[in-house]
Formats: C-alpha cells, sequence, structure tokens
C-alpha cells in the first residue's frame, strides 16, 4: 500500500506546481491592477486637492466658500496658496501598499 500512495503522491506532483504557478501568476496579475489603481487614485485626489484649496474641500473643509466667489480666483495669492501637503492625501494614505504612504 505505502508504494501506490507515492505513485499517487508522485502524480499529482506536477498538478500542484501548475496550480502554484497559475496562483502566482494571478497574484501578480491583481498587484499590478492594485498598483494601477493606487496610481489614480493618487492622480485624482491630487486633482481635487489643488482645484479645491481656493473654496474648501472634504478634508479642510469649506470655510473659505463664501469669501471665494467675493474676490478673483486669479490674484497671485491664489496661486501661491495651490499647495496642499501630503499628509492630507487622505484616501492614498489609507491603503497600506500605496507608495504615498511609503513614501
Amino acid at each position: 500500500m505505502p508504494i501506490r500512495f507515492r505513485v499517487m503522491a508522485a502524480a499529482n506532483q506536477p498538478d500542484t506546481r501548475a496550480e502554484l504557478a497559475e496562483l502566482l501568476k494571478r497574484r501578480n496579475e491583481l498587484a499590478e491592477s492594485l498598483a494601477n489603481l493606487e496610481r489614480q487614485i493618487y492622480a485624482f485626489e491630487g486633482s481635487y486637492l489643488e482645484d479645491t484649496l481656493a473654496y474648501g474641500n472634504v478634508i479642510r473643509g469649506w470655510d473659505g466658500y463664501q469669501s471665494h466667489s467675493s474676490r478673483q480666483s486669479n490674484s497671485k495669492s491664489d496661486r501661491k496658496r495651490k499647495k496642499f501637503s501630503d499628509s492630507e492625501r487622505l484616501f492614498s494614505r489609507s491603503s497600506v501598499t500605496s507608495h504615498a504612504v511609503r513614501t
């Protein structure tokens, strides 16, 4: 009986290796897809934070909303304020695999 078991185990080994190779391939595809999504989130988040700094956003609040409509948005001071810190990237920093967290 033990000989038979060894033969069966040897017969199943190639299937196990093929399954492992397929699983590793799938894992790499998922990791690449996740990285692409995180890059997109990072870019969209940056655009959102830049576009909404003058009048407010989810992170900073809407304190400047009323005063924004009464002043010209092309002023030099507004262009200088178009900066935000990486600590404001709430969505990018919420993923432990994001490059925003690792930097």
